[in-house]
């Protein structure tokens, strides 16, 4: 056999063994880019949730400085924007009256000055985002309005 001949032989029996490297090179990867994706995805919408969250209790607060009686009203301005029907979440305003730092249920306080109101809005959101599987997240968005 000539060199010519054996360097051939050589030749295809190397391309032959290495014919399937690829296909299991992508085999073996592919799994990972598609869970990184998907992971990557999740994030997002995560990100967009506590956003929403936090424009939602924006308004609360809004709607608390206008009017810090009413707790009702404010909790159906938060929910309006978040729009209740695209997330589950819960929504509990607490108006309360404090004097010198403590908490009183009197509108004046001992020394006759008015006491001071204020709100908290507490908002839990759980998160819709599970295409990876993972458990749903939860998201506690917190303001108080003196």
């Amino acid at each position: 056999m000539s060199k010519l001949t054996k360097l051939n032989l050589v030749r295809l029996q190397w391309s032959r063994s290495i014919r399937g490297i690829a296909a299991v090179e992508f085999a073996l990867t592919a799994p990972l880019f598609v869970l990184l994706l998907l992971g990557i995805i999740t994030y997002g919408i995560s990100i967009k949730e506590h956003g929403d969250a936090q424009e939602a209790i924006r308004a609360g607060a809004h709607a608390a400085m206008s009017d810090v009686r009413d707790t009702s009203a404010i909790q159906n301005v938060v929910y309006q924007a978040l729009n209740s029907t695209k997330y589950r979440s819960r929504v509990n305003v607490k108006r309360s009256l404090r004097c010198d730092g403590a908490d009183t249920t009197s509108v004046n306080c001992s020394d006759g000055r008015a006491a001071e109101e204020f709100v908290e809005i507490n908002l839990r959101v759980f998160s819709n985002a599970e295409l990876t599987g993972t458990p749903k997240i939860q998201k506690d968005v917190e303001v108080r309005v003196f």
